[in-house]
C-alpha cells in the first residue's frame, strides 16, 4: 500500500489558496502561496456568467475547517475511504471517475457545494444565460461549484470561465455535462471533474434554471452546502449535517489502521 510519503499530488484547500504541492500532502505542507483575496465581482474578468435566475437560494451551511480538510486530503485513496464510510452510514452518494472524470488526475478537492442547474434554451437565437460567476458570488473562497447539465449537449464551462472562477477562489468544479477549451482550463489550474468535452459553446444555447437548489449529478442528489470530496478515483458527496461525525470517524479509523476497513461483505 502506498503511503503519504511516496504519493505526489495537489490539494486545493478549503480556504481557496489553491496551493499545488508536488510533494506529500500533510497538515504542514498544503498550499505554499498565500490565499488570494476574494476579488470584487464589480471588476470581473468577463461579463459572461452573471445571469441570475428567478430561483436563487441562500447558502447557510458552514465552510469546512481548513485543518480538517488538510487532514482528510492526506489520506491515500481518499474517495474510496469516503465511499466506505458513506456505506456504513447508509448513503449512496459516490460518483466513479469513469462517469465524471478529473481533467488532472493528481489533485484532491474538498469543499462546500454551490449548485447550478442548467437547461437547454427554448429559443434558437436566444441570449442564453450562464451563471457560474453569480453562483460564485453567493459562496466563499474554497467552495466547489456543482453544475447539473445532463440534457445540455453544449459546453457549460470553458477556459474563460475557468480563469474567472480560479481568480475568485473557487476550489474546483464538478460538471455533469460538457466543457470545452481543455488546454485553457488545465492551464488555469482550476480542478474540474466532467462528463465529456465539446467544441460547441453554450452561449445562446443554455439557460440557468436555479442556483443552490437540489441537483442531480450522475444519478445522485447533491444539496447546496454538502461537502464535495473529489480525487482521481471519484467524487464523494457528504451531507453537511453529517460531515463533522463523518470526518471524525474517517480520521479515527485512519489513525488506528491506516485506512478504514470496508463494510462486511464487500
Amino acid at each position: 500500500m502506498a503511503t503519504t510519503a511516496d504519493r505526489s499530488r495537489s490539494f486545493t484547500s478549503m480556504d481557496g489558496s489553491g496551493g499545488r504541492c508536488e510533494q506529500a500532502v500533510s497538515p504542514s505542507a498544503v498550499g505554499g502561496a498565500a490565499p488570494p483575496a476574494w476579488k470584487s465581482m464589480a471588476d470581473p474578468l468577463t461579463s459572461v456568467g452573471y445571469d441570475r435566475p428567478q430561483l436563487v437560494h441562500p447558502l447557510a451551511a458552514r465552510s469546512v475547517d481548513p485543518e480538517v480538510a488538510t487532514a482528510l486530503a492526506a489520506i491515500p485513496g481518499l474517495s474510496g475511504s469516503c465511499s466506505d464510510v458513506l456505506d456504513e452510514l447508509g448513503y449512496r452518494l459516490v460518483v466513479p471517475a469513469a462517469v465524471l472524470g478529473p481533467l488532472s488526475p493528481d489533485v484532491v478537492v474538498i469543499g462546500r457545494a454551490v449548485t447550478i442547474r442548467y437547461v437547454p434554451s427554448r429559443l434558437r437565437d436566444g441570449d442564453g444565460k450562464l451563471a457560474h460567476l453569480t453562483a460564485a458570488q453567493l459562496g466563499r473562497p474554497g467552495d466547489v461549484l456543482v453544475i447539473s447539465a445532463p440534457a445540455v449537449p453544449h459546453s457549460v464551462l470553458g477556459g474563460q470561465a475557468a480563469r474567472a472562477l480560479r481568480s475568485v477562489g473557487i476550489a474546483g468544479v464538478v460538471v455533469d455535462g460538457f466543457i470545452r477549451d481543455l488546454d485553457e482550463v488545465a492551464a488555469s489550474g482550476l480542478p474540474i471533474w466532467f462528463r465529456g468535452s465539446t467544441a460547441i459553446s453554450g452561449r445562446r444555447r443554455v439557460d440557468v434554471a436555479e442556483i443552490n437548489g437540489a441537483v442531480e449529478i450522475a444519478g445522485i442528489t447533491v444539496l447546496a452546502g454538502d461537502v464535495i470530496v473529489a480525487d482521481r478515483s471519484g467524487i464523494a458527496v457528504v451531507p453537511t449535517e453529517l460531515f463533522e461525525r463523518f470526518a471524525e470517524r474517517l480520521l479515527a479509523a485512519i489513525g488506528k489502521a491506516g485506512r478504514p476497513s470496508p463494510p462486511s461483505g464487500s
